[in-house]
């Protein structure tokens, strides 16, 4: 099925569309029970169960890697910082799995194995998310501090100054730096 067969088969698409981005609006203001809901609701509401039900699979659909990937990941975020650690991990898989260039996927999903203690998977994840956007300083502050945490001095300070480097205000390298001047 095609875009142009599928928007007007469906009238659910800009529906889908408008609460992820009023779901990703809701998180950026810390508003985050609603972004849960919202992106819950995109998931359910959203054109692409039709086509899966047909056979297409989900790693093959457009929507899923524009849209859905998107939902998973941020919920996979949302559920991290809430303490929902098994479901942040079955959130971040699926967003990762439907968008694997999306560096946001390994970023959150470095956050989680860091918070598991699992140091070596998290510099992993870190270290992807860095080759798809070598520029991220939150890449760099995340790699830092699980070297940090993971008692590695050297490579923590190293990390911190290519995110200190990226962005001036960065106030975990800053932090970290000014403990070892």
């Amino acid at each position: 099925m095609g875009l142009t067969e599928w928007r007007k088969g469906d009238n659910n698409f800009r529906k889908t569309v408008n609460l992820v981005g009023y779901a990703s609006l809701m998180f950026a203001i810390g508003e985050v029970a609603k972004a849960e809901a919202l992106y819950l609701e995109a998931l359910t509401t959203s054109p692409h169960v039709e086509q899966h039900k047909g056979g297409v699979a989900e790693e093959d659909c457009w929507l899923c890697s524009l849209f859905v990937s998107e939902c998973y990941i941020n919920l996979g975020l949302i559920f991290l910082g809430t303490g929902r650690l098994e479901a942040a991990k079955l959130a971040l898989d699926r967003g990762i799995k439907l968008a694997p260039w999306q560096a946001s996927g390994h970023l959150n999903n470095g956050a989680l194995l860091r918070t598991l203690k699992k140091y070596d998977d998290s510099i992993i994840a870190y270290r992807t998310a860095l080759g798809l956007e070598p520029d991220n300083a939150r890449g760099y502050e995340g790699l830092g501090t699980t070297y940090e945490e993971a008692g590695n001095k050297k490579d923590a300070a190293e990390n911190y100054r290519k995110a200190l480097a990226l962005d001036p205000t960065s106030a975990f390298a800053k932090e970290f730096l000014s403990k070892f001047k």
